[in-house]
């Protein structure tokens, strides 16, 4: 699917049923047709921590919290 709103939606779903894996690829996807959107970090990091990729996870802390300076706080948890 080439739909940028439907591959958000299904890593949301993906994150949802603790399919982290998937998750990770529908936000790739996602990110790679969109212009640094908000929350997509803060999902990956969520998966990566679920995965124990502690490494991957604070690189995507740091960037959520590039992306969306306003709401620091749900990445300050992740960190």
């Amino acid at each position: 699917c080439t739909s940028a709103e439907l591959q958000w939606q299904a890593g949301l779903d993906a994150f949802n049923q603790g399919q982290f894996e998937a998750c990770l690829t529908y936000l790739d996807a996602f990110d790679a047709q969109t212009d640094d959107e908000p929350w997509v970090h803060y999902y990956r990091a969520g998966a990566l921590l679920q995965l124990k990729r502690f490494d991957e996870a604070a690189i995507a802390v740091a960037e959520e919290i590039k992306r969306n300076p306003d709401c620091p706080y749900p990445s300050a948890v992740q960190r």
